[in-house]
């Protein structure tokens, strides 16, 4: 048993040094690294979702309101009907809103699941979140500290935007979303990929 400790003991050190470090990264002060363009506006992505034994599919809107720079996701069922519609605004007490969630997906665990991936996706953290900037040959890794999880958003200098974003706790990798191609402000497709939990989302652009 207490052999058993000192293993965890020494795994937790090992996480919690840098992970852009022990990659081969060196710390710079990067330019603010971003998912979507700051001339981002809307975008339509072919979706499914995929959670335990449930399947959906149909239409995502994703659209930055001009008003208050909030961001309104909305899911579409291929019939039209909506199976979640959810406000993002970094500026108000009320931060995350459900505006309409289809009911078998009404579920605190899975609604606080699909907030904290859309925050992640969208970049939404307070002005004073712990941030670090790590640099190599072709690409930068940002990391973030935030509510007790280390978000990793891996930046291409080649091709100017986010491949990828990886979401950690101590000691388990919780969530990977990958972005493939980059067009008109926004990735082409992006794919959420959970550890630990049966939910995958997968987003691919309406031209």
């Amino acid at each position: 048993m207490k052999y058993l400790f000192y293993i965890i003991i020494i795994v937790i050190i090992f996480n919690s040094c840098s992970y852009p470090v022990r990659k081969g990264y060196k710390k710079t002060e990067y330019k603010q690294i971003s998912v979507l363009d700051s001339d981002f506006k809307k975008v339509v992505y072919r979706t499914t979702v995929d959670v335990y034994k449930k399947h959906f599919s149909g239409i995502m809107v994703i659209k930055k309101m001009e008003s208050d720079s909030s961001y309104r996701i909305v899911f579409l069922s291929e019939l039209g009907m909506k199976i979640f519609d959810f406000e993002f605004n970094n500026n108000l007490s009320e931060k995350f809103k459900i505006h309409q969630i289809l009911e078998p997906i009404n579920k605190k665990l899975l609604i606080n699941t699909l907030q904290r991936d859309f925050e992640l996706f969208l970049k939404i953290y307070p002005q004073e979140v712990n941030k670090e900037s790590y640099i190599s040959d072709k690409s930068v890794i940002e990391k973030i500290k935030y509510n007790g999880f280390f978000n990793y958003y891996n930046f291409n200098i080649d091709s100017n935007y986010v491949t990828s974003i990886t979401q950690k706790t101590w000691l388990f990798k919780k969530l990977v979303i990958s972005n493939i191609g980059f067009s008109k402000s926004s990735p082409d497709k992006v794919k959420f990929s959970h550890k630990g939990i049966k939910l995958t989302i997968n987003l691919s652009k309406i031209p």
